[in-house]
């Protein structure tokens, strides 16, 4: 499903002006999605160091 969002955005529409924060940084929707991307992926790899680690903490347990 959000793929499908993300194919449905115009290319043109990519390069459309953004602010970021209270700072107001500019920015354009792709470099948001971009950044958005960038920090999925941080997360992804939060987690899976996390699970790594319960479950070798799991592991000495048993």
């Amino acid at each position: 499903m959000c793929l499908d969002t993300l194919r449905d955005i115009p290319d043109d529409v990519l390069l459309h002006p953004r602010v970021v924060g209270r700072g107001k940084l500019p920015s354009s929707v792709g470099g948001l999605l971009f950044h958005a991307a960038e920090h999925t992926t941080m997360h992804v790899g939060q987690i899976r160091t996390t699970v790594k680690i319960m479950r070798g903490l799991a592991a000495r347990k048993s």
